[in-house]
């Protein structure tokens, strides 16, 4: 049975296939920052150490030892949050991605609603040390996936604007749009001019309206600039 596991891991029966993996893990090192490190699959790595630890058990016990120490007041995470953690870990192994709240999963939706919780934490200063470096092993947690879809989704309508334009050589209208397409493009235009007003456009958005469509600000003050 050994040899089989160890094979499923892509592993010599003599002995381990990846000894720099197992190094750094005695050392302290979380697998995600081990699988980082050595441009490697996260479950890859973690499938490798779980068969190894099973045939070396003091893998798991040096590298519990080696684990940096804390540093500033903070205690170490409570057993609850590890075991929440470690099923977040697992989750994200799996599923190549965070959980969201309208998942499918059984216990997606409470892990996504756990780890915003932890955001929140995180923003507010509450959360450890050690409870940030767990999940930093992880990847981009601090992130909403909505947040990161939103962005995505800013990103796209920009670009189809842009295509717009270089098609029709004017801007797109909300009122008397020639076609479905023209008016989507032409209300989310002039939300944007809305947002500059309130000044509630990121820099990074400003910046990328003006880089990809240039004179679209000149609209602010009743000016129709030809599209570059």
């Amino acid at each position: 049975m050994t040899e089989e596991r160890t094979a499923d891991a892509g592993e010599s029966p003599l002995g381990s296939r990846h000894p720099e993996w197992d190094l750094m893990y005695r050392k302290g090192l979380p697998f995600g920052r081990i699988a980082e490190l050595c441009h490697a699959p996260k479950s890859t790595v973690h499938r490798h150490l779980q068969v190894h630890g099973r045939t070396d058990p003091g893998l798991r016990q040096d590298h519990e030892a080696n684990r940096p120490p804390l540093t500033g007041p903070h205690r170490r995470p409570t057993d609850a949050w590890t075991q929440r953690f470690n099923q977040l870990q697992l989750f994200m192994v799996t599923h190549q991605r965070p959980p969201a709240t309208t998942g499918q999963q059984d216990t997606e939706p409470s892990l996504a609603r756990w780890l915003s919780q932890q955001r929140s934490a995180a923003r507010h200063g509450r959360l450890g040390h050690a409870a940030e470096e767990a999940l930093d092993s992880l990847g981009n947690w601090r992130t909403p996936q909505r947040t990161l879809h939103d962005g995505q989704r800013w990103i796209h309508r920009l670009t189809e604007l842009r295509s717009f334009i270089d098609q029709e050589r004017r801007w797109p209208r909300y009122k008397g749009p020639r076609t479905e397409e023209e008016r989507i493009l032409g209300v989310w235009l002039h939300g944007q001019k809305q947002k500059h007003t309130r000044n509630t456009l990121t820099p990074a958005q400003i910046w990328f309206l003006d880089e990809r469509v240039p004179g679209w600000s000149g609209l602010l003050r009743g000016q129709v600039p030809l599209p570059l």
